[in-house]
């Protein structure tokens, strides 16, 4: 995984050893330079003192400035080789962090969503997770996916997303603490984002009880920060008002491509 990397490391330590195999000019002394004064004023420096250098010394100068760049440079090429050279030997031994998940068991990794990856394999992983369904009972309606669901509506809302490419987990157990165990009717995945969302059917909202629970069920939601519009999808109806097909579509759209 790291091969270009490495060779990348490589090409540049080439060209640090280049400016490092480069002559320092062998002159006495060292420049030094006023710049507070126009025009500027240049001295030499060595263990005798200090020599300014005026009109006529122009080559001296031009020695003496270039020595004292190379020098720098040479400075810095060392150091940077030396991080270069280590950096190469280390990307040498090092494995790459997506790797753990072929070191670990099946049995673990069924349960698990790696980092890393393509997102075909994030939406696998997220789709294999296993879980127990609970029962669905007499009245089930079987989905495109073959599997059963417990309203026309939530039939239509599984195929829409099915249709759509979105993956969902159909009553996936959610631990919220102390609020207890639910049950959302759907999780469902944004594969472009990754961002999961719980989407809640409310069937029967005419039904004073039923609205009842599921007032009391989004107050727990918006206690564990799950918020109509942010990561929770919501549809509803009542008699005389069906879900509506178009605006499933259009949630999906809005939320989960």
């Amino acid at each position: 995984m790291y091969e270009e990397t490495i060779k990348a490391l490589q090409r540049r330590l080439a060209k640090v050893s280049e400016v490092l195999s480069r002559p320092v000019p062998d002159t006495e002394g060292r420049l030094l330079c006023r710049l507070s004064r126009n025009p500027v004023m240049y001295y030499r420096k060595t263990a005798a003192g200090i020599e300014y250098l005026g009109r006529g010394k122009e080559n001296e100068i031009r020695l003496l400035a270039q020595k004292r760049y190379e020098q720098r440079l040479h400075t810095l090429a060392l150091k940077e080789k030396r991080a270069l050279e280590t950096a190469i030997a280390l990307l040498g031994k090092a494995r790459p962090f997506e790797s753990v998940g072929a070191e670990m068991s099946e049995g673990i990794m069924r349960f698990v969503i790696p980092h890393g990856g393509t997102d075909e394999d994030f939406v696998k992983s997220w789709l294999g997770v296993r879980y127990n369904r609970k029962p669905v009972g007499r009245e089930a309606v079987v989905t495109a996916r073959g599997e059963s669901v417990r309203s026309k509506s939530e039939a239509i809302i599984a195929d829409r997303l099915l249709r759509a490419g979105v993956p969902y987990r159909y009553e996936f157990p959610v631990n919220l603490g102390k609020d207890g165990l639910y049950h959302p009717d759907f999780m469902v995945l944004n594969r472009r984002t990754r961002q999961e969302f719980f989407w809640e059917h409310f069937g029967m909202l005419d039904n004073p009880g039923y609205a009842y629970t599921n007032i009391r069920k989004l107050r727990i939601y918006a206690a564990h920060g799950l918020y109509p519009g942010v990561n929770l999808i919501l549809t509803a109806e009542a008699e005389g008002q069906v879900l509506d097909t178009q605006e499933v579509e259009a949630l999906i759209r809005q939320y989960l491509l």
